[in-house]
């Protein structure tokens, strides 16, 4: 086919269309300044075609912009997006054009779920941990972390430190006092630092009179949080029960307590709850 002949054809129809790729063009005597002012009208090129043009010494940025708007129908779709993307680097594509490009158009989340993939064009993706959070519930982060799905890069300290105590409480079981047991073994078993969620509590709460809370910071003591004064729960616990002139009201909470704070809390201490 001639090359007058598929000019002609390109009046009315798309390279993509008329099923040619770059040796057939070549073939019928287009230069490659020419092939790259036809892919512009004309919907682009196929894919196969663009690393051999980048080959042939095509300008990686100007065939970029030919292909540009396939690519943002990709951007929903990480795995097929980075390839394309990488071959433009393999032929020294401008690396913060490329950059932008991705900060742009690709959701901040997706950078993070594919940090591995993204990181190989020069991008950071611990940058946007918060953007991946603010995209996802707890409950989605937590189950994904906990069953190995979630992104390589977060921790259980991440999302320790993005939700609040509120969010975190969602995570536990409905058993009264011990409904966090559960959880704080998960936390730890995946990495977590108890010390860390331990200071999240104290930070958000102090050393609270709600029963629930107390329960809590036991828990986290009993399990290494060292930077919990078991004293000072105790103190608060005794102190409501004298409040509310009721010890037997929160009879269930003393036991529960004085469980987990034999050994650390001192004994003149644990004598009030007895």
């Amino acid at each position: 086919m001639g090359k007058e002949e598929i000019t002609g054809m390109l009046a009315r129809k798309s390279l993509r269309e008329i099923w040619l790729d770059v040796e057939d063009l070549l073939d019928s005597g287009f230069t490659i300044d020419e092939l790259l002012e036809l892919g512009e009208p004309y919907g682009g090129y196929f894919e196969d075609d663009c690393e051999r043009l980048l080959s042939l010494g095509a300008t990686p940025t100007k065939l970029f912009k030919i292909n540009e708007g396939w690519y943002k129908q990709l951007v929903y779709q990480p795995k097929e997006l980075v390839p394309h993307l990488m071959v433009y680097a393999k032929y020294g594509i401008d690396p913060e054009y490329i950059k932008k490009w991705i900060r742009n158009n690709v959701q901040k989340s997706f950078i993070v779920k594919y940090a591995d993939d993204f990181r190989a064009l020069g991008l950071q993706p611990e940058k946007y941990i918060k953007a991946y959070f603010e995209w996802h519930s707890i409950r989605v982060v937590w189950d994904n972390l906990v069953f190995k799905k979630s992104p390589s890069i977060i921790k259980p300290d991440d999302v320790i430190g993005y939700y609040d105590v509120k969010d975190i409480e969602s995570l536990f079981n409905d058993q009264p006092y011990s409904g966090c047991e559960g959880f704080i073994k998960e936390f730890i078993k995946a990495g977590g630092s108890v010390k860390k969620i331990a200071k999240k509590y104290l930070d958000a709460c102090g050393y609270p009179e709600d029963e629930f809370r107390l329960c809590i910071l036991a828990t986290l003591s009993y399990y290494g949080a060292t930077n919990i004064d078991p004293n000072k729960l105790i103190d608060k616990l005794t102190y409501k029960a004298y409040i509310y002139k009721d010890q037997t009201s929160i009879r269930a909470v003393n036991d529960y307590i004085l469980e987990k704070l034999k050994g650390r809390a001192d004994d003149a201490h644990l004598a009030k709850l007895r």
